[in-house]
């Protein structure tokens, strides 16, 4: 699903531009470290050795799940990134 990302508008009667872009700045801080734990973590608990014993396939299928986790952490921290860069380009 694509969906347009609705940016908010600095005006007087909603937060400053330096408190949206800080708080998106902290927010973005936290996904990628999520991030890169997410991906250190998968290096282990995703890795074919951990799976020998279950059903064929399920190691191959739980390594996707692990790329699909990691992909979407990337896109929400992406997109945030997007509207940082949109309230940046307003007036103060």
């Amino acid at each position: 699903m694509t969906t347009k990302l609705i940016i908010p508008i600095v005006n007087i009667n909603g937060d400053t531009k330096d408190t949206l872009m800080a708080d998106l700045s902290h927010v973005r801080e936290k996904l990628d470290q999520a991030l890169k734990a997410l991906q250190s973590a998968g290096a282990s608990y995703a890795h074919g050795r951990n799976y020998q014993l279950n059903p064929a396939g399920e190691g191959r299928e739980a390594y996707q799940q692990h790329a699909w986790r990691v992909d979407k952490l990337a896109k929400i921290a992406h997109e945030l990134l997007e509207i940082q860069y949109e309230i940046s380009q307003q007036g103060k």
